[in-house]
């Protein structure tokens, strides 16, 4: 009959029927899930995810540039000092505190 489901039948493995089969299953065997049937709502809130990381990873990359510009603006500091010593602490925080690499790089 068209849409009525009938159960799975699981074989006793010492059955004649089983003999040079697999090992049976117990209980029923349940569909898989189909990915590309999604609800509209779920679609959408797919689409939003993956705005929010594109944006995630555009601030990301601007607060990158941003903190690499003030490390260049401090070394040029240190640089005109004299002394040095402010170039020598400058040398230990970046080196405990480096700024993250380029993104671009990263996602490729």
């Amino acid at each position: 009959m068209r849409g009525e489901r009938r159960p799975t039948q699981v074989l006793d493995s010492s059955s004649p029927a089983a003999a040079g089969r697999r090992p049976a299953r117990s209980g029923r065997r349940l569909p898989k899930p189909a990915p590309h049937l999604r609800s509209s709502g779920q679609k959408h809130r797919l689409r939003d995810f993956a705005g929010d990381a594109a944006d995630l990873h555009r601030e990301r990359d601007n607060l990158s540039l941003r903190m690499r510009s003030l490390q260049d603006a401090l070394r040029r500091e240190a640089d005109a000092n004299a002394s040095g010593a402010l170039a020598s602490h400058l040398r230990r925080i970046f080196a405990a505190h480096p700024a993250p690499a380029a993104a671009a790089a990263e996602d490729q």
